[in-house]
């Protein structure tokens, strides 16, 4: 008895079960009959044939949130550019175009020039670091040149050297102010005490070497003036003494040699009478101070002045004769072959 009870409650199941099974077939067929019809398909193989590739279904999904995300982009412009005052008229999108690629060029070309110049400016600034380094290291190179080139133009008499006075013309400058101290211990004697030789180192016309020249200083006037100025006797007791204050320079300072012998060629026919007997009583001076004076001269009045003397006769023939005399007295002739001069 529970065994047919229990088939026939499994059986009553099933039937039920089968009941539902066919209402629930029933509402998906007729969902799906609205589906296709909904997106235009008759039927579900026709469905499947029209169904994409999931690889192409994701493209196409991306492309459209491509899509989305590029309007809602213009929509935000649009919307910020509807709140602007713009044009009536269309804006000239080829010029502006045109214009953008130009002024993209521009920009290439001034980013290269500013790259170029970068480059030149820190090649620049290396060379400029290496020639001031080598400036501090030759500075003290620099100042000893300097120094040696103001050194050797004052010794050339060159600027800064405002005399314009050289080494040399220092030097003999010197030696010439010790020469005109003695000369003129002779000079003062033999013109009375009017004139003085005064040594010269101003600057000279048309920037002349200076250091040795001479003036002459008259006692009557109280003024120095130009040696030139002097008469022909004067000039010749000034060379006198002059000659004689250089003898007894270099007899000082060479160690106490003296020039013994002493020889004055011409000069004396352009003195008068005064002027002649004061050169003979200094040359007389000399002489007995135990040097020899040798005189030479045409002059026929200094004859009998002169003691000793050699006589030069001119032949006819050319020749030459040599008379020795001593005052009046002739104690030697010597005939030769050479004209006398």
């Amino acid at each position: 008895m529970r065994s047919a009870k229990s088939l026939v409650e499994t059986m009553a199941g099933a039937t039920s079960a089968a009941e539902d099974a066919a209402a629930t077939l029933a509402r998906a067929r007729e969902e799906l009959a609205a589906n296709l019809d909904a997106a235009g398909f008759a039927t579900a193989n026709e469905a499947r044939e029209a169904a994409l590739d999931p690889r192409e279904l994701a493209t196409l999904a991306q492309d459209v949130d491509d899509y989305r995300e590029a309007r809602a982009k213009a929509e935000a412009v649009v919307a910020e550019l509807s709140e602007r005052e713009l044009p009536d008229e269309p804006a000239d999108l080829d010029a502006l175009s045109h214009a953008a690629a130009e002024s993209a060029r521009s920009r290439d070309a001034a980013i290269e020039a500013a790259t170029g110049a970068a480059a030149r400016l820190a090649t620049l600034e290396q060379l400029r670091a290496e020639y001031e380094a080598r400036g501090e290291e030759s500075a003290a190179a620099r100042a000893e040149r300097d120094v040696v080139a103001v050194l050797a133009d004052s010794l050339e008499g060159k600027a800064p050297n405002e005399r314009r006075l050289r080494l040399e013309s220092f030097v003999l400058a010197s030696k010439l102010e010790r020469i005109v101290a003695a000369a003129n211990a002779r000079l003062e004697t033999m013109s009375s005490g009017q004139y003085r030789l005064e040594h010269d180192d101003q600057a000279q016309y048309r920037g002349k070497e200076t250091g040795l020249a001479l003036r002459i200083a008259d006692s009557h006037t109280g003024q120095s003036r130009s040696t030139r100025s002097l008469s022909g006797g004067e000039t010749f007791l000034a060379s006198l003494a002059l000659a004689l204050g250089l003898a007894e320079t270099v007899t000082a300072e060479a160690g106490g040699i003296e020039l013994g012998t002493l020889f004055i060629d011409e000069g004396f026919g352009s003195l008068d009478g005064d002027t002649l007997e004061i050169a003979m009583s200094t040359l007389e001076d000399l002489r007995d101070s135990g040097r020899t004076v040798g005189l030479i001269s045409h002059v026929e009045a200094m004859h009998d002045a002169i003691p000793a003397r050699l006589e030069v006769e001119k032949a006819a023939d050319g020749s030459s004769r040599v008379r020795t005399r001593v005052g009046l007295q002739e104690v030697g002739l010597h005939t030769g072959g050479v004209a006398a001069g």
